[in-house]
């Protein structure tokens, strides 16, 4: 499990992986686009074969990301989603 010294970054890749699954499931994959302090992107991508009425909107991805990251005591960092269902971040 990250700590506090791993940095947000480090906790969303635990995070995403406990999501996985789910989102696999449905037809979307998320990785992270990119990191710097105070900012991670999350990318979005979506199969041919997506259940775009099974995936969460982003805005519900982001508060359960942000969510999970306060819950291991990470510090405040913006989570940005990138969705192609809504345009680039």
């Amino acid at each position: 499990m990250a700590d506090k010294t791993d940095g947000p970054a480090v906790a969303l890749q635990e995070i995403l992986a406990e999501l996985r699954p789910a989102m696999t499931s449905d037809g979307c994959e998320m990785s992270i686009a990119s990191s710097d302090p105070g900012r991670v992107v999350v990318r979005l991508e979506f199969t041919e074969d997506a259940c775009f009425d099974c995936i969460l909107p982003a805005d519900m991805i982001r508060r359960i990301l942000l969510s999970s990251l306060e819950a291991r005591g990470m510090p405040s960092v913006d989570v940005v989603i990138d969705d192609p269902r809504i345009g680039a971040a």
